[in-house]
């Protein structure tokens, strides 16, 4: 028992060492001083599996049949797979779900998909306990390899996560890194497009501008290069560049953005998000004034969102599986001409 006069140590991990004040922190093994001179540097070691583990190379083929592979009798050629077959086991009896995302989670966790917690496509909740469409309830694999000492990469779709958890706002403990991989490079949701059309809209949700890019491209860097197309022709004069206002979700609440239409005097009707607002809070007087939001005129925002889904699911792209970006940007333009039409046309 000490003495009520006796200093008690401000940090429980603090220790002491020549004199000097030295703090040990979990999961470091430095030692951090009051100067740069009297502390330590350490890195995290690696992961290092044991020698002799194998290296592992785990595929998943979404919707490829069993007759679809040559070293099952398939009509298709696939040569590297009937190499890689020839030198291993090739199952004959063997069974998964319908689905893509309860396969997949039967995979990643080694437990039926009701164990792991997916009853559906995880756009789709049943509403049902125990069916969160999440991981957790079962270690993953690269959670069980990582124990191993092994480092792990995912490439390709992951599809584990419900929809409202995709955006980069949204809780990530359902994401890849958060499952067991190191690394990941691939998309989120269960399907991407080759190509990704960007456009801006009039008040009606017809297209004024449309540009074209890879399917993974963002929406808010093509802002800019949006607006330098802008172009809409009055009946005398030079065609009109500057619109009265920009309606746009938090995506688009970037310096860069909100610099550019305060320059030009438009009216920017862009939601500020949380991080942005804690950041300027924690500047004080340095974080600038608020962002001031016109909620009334936000609420038209929503054109844009059924224009953009009216493009994405119009048969013309939704079907087309064209590689070459000239040609689906036909399709784009097409669909524009078509919705003008319908605008301009004096039929009922």
């Amino acid at each position: 028992m000490k003495a009520k006069n006796e200093k008690q140590p401000s940090d429980p991990r603090a220790t002491a060492s020549h004199g000097t004040r030295r703090r040990a922190y979990e999961g470091f093994d430095g030692e951090i001083g009051r100067t740069f001179s009297e502390s330590t540097p350490s890195w995290p070691v690696e992961n290092s599996a044991r020698p002799g583990s194998p290296n592992i190379i785990l595929m998943l083929a979404d919707d490829l049949g069993y007759s679809d592979v040559g070293c099952y009798g398939g009509e298709i050629d696939t040569p590297n797979l009937d190499a890689i077959a020839a030198q291993g086991v090739r199952f004959t009896n063997f069974h998964s779900t319908p689905k893509c995302s309860t396969t997949r989670a039967s995979l990643m966790t080694g437990v039926d998909h009701h164990l792991a917690g997916y009853a559906d496509v995880v756009h789709f909740d049943p509403g049902y306990p125990n069916y969160r469409m999440e991981l957790g309830v079962a270690p993953t694999i690269a959670e069980r390899l990582r124990d191993e000492g092994y480092s792990t990469l995912m490439v390709g779709k992951w599809h584990l996560l419900p929809e409202a958890h995709m955006s980069v706002d949204a809780p990530r403990r359902n994401w890849p890194l958060q499952n067991g991989f190191d690394e990941f490079y691939g998309i989120l949701d269960g399907f991407a497009s080759q190509h990704d059309p960007h456009q801006l809209v009039d008040g009606n949700g017809l297209p004024l501008v449309a540009l074209l890019t890879a399917g993974q491209a963002g929406d808010s860097p093509m802002f800019l290069p949006l607006m330098a197309q802008l172009r809409v022709g009055r009946d005398t004069g030079r065609p009109r560049t500057r619109p009265d206002a920009v309606r746009g979700d938090k995506a688009y609440s970037s310096r860069a953005i909100r610099h550019h239409l305060r320059s030009r005097g438009i009216k920017a009707v862009i939601p500020e998000p949380s991080d942005q607002q804690g950041h300027r809070k924690h500047r004080g007087s340095r974080g600038g004034r608020p962002v001031g939001l016109d909620a009334a005129d936000y609420k038209g925002r929503n054109v844009i969102e059924r224009r953009y889904c009216h493009i994405k699911q119009w048969r013309g792209l939704a079907t087309r599986y064209d590689k070459l970006a000239i040609t689906y940007r036909a399709a784009v333009i097409l669909n524009a001409v078509i919705a003008w039409t319908r605008q301009l046309s004096d039929m009922p």
